[in-house]
C-alpha cells in the first residue's frame, strides 16, 4: 500500500508543480487530486472493502497453462522486479520523456498523470468489483490477505501501459519520423511488468492483458483529447495536421 500510496504521491505532485508553473486550468488538477485520493482510500480502507471470499475463483484453462508456463520457481523475486519497474523505473522514464518533445513539460506532466490516475480509478473499481482470486491464493487455498481477492485486473499492467502509452504519444508527436521506434520501445517497456506479475504467481494472462488494453486505452484517448484541444487552442494549425496524420489516425 505505501508503494502505491507514494507513487500517487509522485504524480499529484509533479501535476501540481507542472500545472503551477504553466498556469494550466485548475479543474484538471483537481481531478487528479480527486481520483488520486480516491485511489489512496480504497487501498488505506482495502481489507473493508474487501468481500470475506472472492467472487471469482476458478481460473480458465488458458489462465492455468500461462501460469504453468511463466511461474518463477522465486516468485519473490519476479515480485520485487515488477515493483521496481512500476514504481521506479515507469514513471522516471514517463515524466522525464517530455523534456526530450516539443511540448510545455508542465502540460505534459499533468496529461500523463491525468492519464495515470484515470486508469487507477478504473482499475481499482474493477479489482474491488469483480474480487478475483490471486492464482498464489487459489493454488494455495489462502485467502487470508484481503490483497488476495484483487487479482483482475492487473494494476502493475494497467499503470505501466498508461505511463508508457501516453508518454509515448507525446514523444511521437514531436518526431514523427520515429514513432514506430517509439511506440515499439514503450509497449516493450510496459510488458515486462506485466509479464514479471504472471512470474510472481500474482496474477493471470488474462488479468495482465485487460490491464493493458484499459490503460493504453485510457492514455489514448486522454492524450488525444489533451493534444487536439490544446492545439486548437493557441491556433497552431501545421502541428494540428500533423498530430492528425502521425497521432490520431
Amino acid at each position: 500500500m505505501r508503494r502505491y500510496l507514494s507513487t500517487l504521491t509522485l504524480l499529484i505532485g509533479l501535476a501540481g508543480a507542472g500545472a503551477a508553473h504553466a498556469s494550466l486550468p485548475g479543474y484538471e488538477l483537481a481531478g487528479v487530486l480527486t481520483g488520486a485520493i480516491g485511489i489512496g482510500a480504497t487501498e488505506v480502507y482495502k481489507k473493508d472493502i474487501v468481500p470475506d471470499e472472492p467472487r471469482w475463483k476458478t481460473p480458465p484453462a488458458l489462465d492455468a497453462s500461462v501460469r504453468d508456463g511463466l511461474k518463477w520457481s522465486n516468485t519473490k523475486t519476479a515480485a520485487t522486479l515488477s515493483d521496481i519497474m512500476l514504481f521506479g523505473i515507469m514513471p522516471t522514464a514517463a515524466f522525464l520523456s517530455p523534456l526530450a518533445t516539443n511540448h510545455n513539460y508542465g502540460r505534459a506532466a499533468l496529461t500523463i498523470s491525468e492519464a495515470a490516475v484515470a486508469t487507477g480509478v478504473i482499475t481499482q473499481i474493477a479489482k474491488f468489483s469483480f474480487a478475483r482470486a490471486r492464482p498464489y491464493a487459489y493454488y494455495g487455498n489462502d485467502y487470508s490477505n484481503p490483497d488476495s481477492k484483487l487479482s483482475f485486473f492487473s494494476g502493475h499492467s494497467s499503470y505501466s501501459f498508461a505511463l508508457s502509452v501516453s508518454s509515448a504519444m507525446l514523444l511521437a508527436e514531436s518526431y514523427p519520423r520515429y514513432s514506430t521506434a517509439i511506440y515499439s520501445i514503450a509497449i516493450l517497456l510496459a510488458a515486462f511488468p506485466a509479464y514479471l506479475r504472471i512470474a510472481a504467481d500474482k496474477h493471470y494472462f488474462t488479468d495482465v492483458l485487460t490491464g493493458a488494453i484499459i490503460g493504453s486505452t485510457i492514455a489514448y484517448g486522454v492524450v488525444r483529447m489533451q493534444i487536439t484541444a490544446n492545439s486548437t487552442q493557441y491556433g497552431d494549425e501545421r502541428r494540428l495536421q500533423l498530430q492528425k496524420v502521425f497521432v490520431l489516425q
